[in-house]
């Protein structure tokens, strides 16, 4: 549940853990696997969601297709993670691998 290894990423703690969060971030109270945590992350960078029910293909592929990461599972619920730099990072890179469209007319 705690990932200490969070470096940029947004993690679960336990919320009796009385360390402070990094600066800028916030510590937002939550419900994971029958306990009370603290989600902790970037409101600036970092979009958080908690799935309450198992998803089905096409969402897990939407999901993922716009910058989604399942960060962890207790069996049935899900915390998910968006990094919104990121996303706009794979956005650009795949609009630069595009063609670009050439379209025949008169010019004026």
């Amino acid at each position: 549940m705690n990932d200490t290894n969070h470096h940029d990423r947004p993690f679960l703690r336990p919320t009796a853990t009385a360390s402070a969060a990094p600066q800028g971030w916030v510590s937002e109270p939550a419900r994971w696997a029958g306990h009370d945590v603290n989600v902790v992350f970037d409101p600036r960078r970092h979009t958080v969601m908690f799935t309450l029910n198992r998803l089905n293909d096409q969402a897990l592929d939407g999901l993922r297709s716009t910058g989604w990461v399942r960060r962890a599972s207790d069996g049935v619920a899900e915390f998910w993670v968006r990094d919104r730099v990121a996303a706009v990072r794979t956005t650009l890179d795949r609009a630069g691998q595009t063609p670009a469209v050439e379209v025949a007319g008169r010019s004026l």
